[in-house]
């Protein structure tokens, strides 16, 4: 028995669905592949940064111009820029003095860790316990970003209402003969 060939609209119908059918699987098969080597790094992915940073001990490398913490551990290093705190040109030399060569330990928010740049976005104690974003502003070394909400900034404000009460640092009195910092 010959067979039928196949009606011509019913061909195309099924044309077309086989059609949609690769075009799915391969868009598909694309988005897994980008996923995939999103996390492998080959887009600049770093991973969870709380499961990676938060309560970790870093050692302290060294400071830079703007500020920033250079942190290192055993398998990676990273930029940290203290939350809260905007810096003055004091703020590198007090930071360094503070910190170069000792182990710190990173507070992160958990609803922004990171910076336009990329830095992280941390709260720093040091190994005996001080905050050093409070220090640093108490210190008069810096002052508060009033434009950064987090859970320290009660205390940041009060630190630097500290510093201006008591002359310090970026409020020392330009009459004075007290050091800057």
């Amino acid at each position: 028995m010959a067979s039928r060939p196949l009606k011509p609209k019913l061909t195309s119908v099924l044309r077309r669905r086989q059609l949609l059918r690769r075009l799915v699987i391969t868009l598909s098969s694309i988005a897994c592949l980008l996923i995939l080597l999103d996390h492998l790094g080959l887009f600049g992915y770093r991973g969870d940064d709380l499961a990676n940073f938060a309560s970790q001990r870093f050692h302290v490398d060294r400071v830079t111009e703007s500020g920033n913490l250079v942190i290192s551990s055993s398998d990676r290093t990273s930029e940290v820029r203290l939350t809260g705190v905007l810096g003055n040109a004091g703020l590198q030399s007090f930071l360094a003095e503070m910190t170069v060569g000792k182990t710190v330990i990173l507070m992160l928010d958990p609803l922004q860790t990171r910076d336009a740049s990329g830095h992280l976005l941390a709260i720093v104690y040091l190994s005996n316990g001080d905050c050093l974003n409070v220090s640093v502003i108490r210190a008069g070394g810096a002052r508060v970003d009033p434009k950064k909400k987090q859970s320290m900034l009660g205390v940041m404000r009060a630190a630097e209402a500290d510093a201006r009460k008591h002359f310090r640092g970026v409020w020392r009195n330009p009459s004075s003969n007290a050091p800057a910092l």
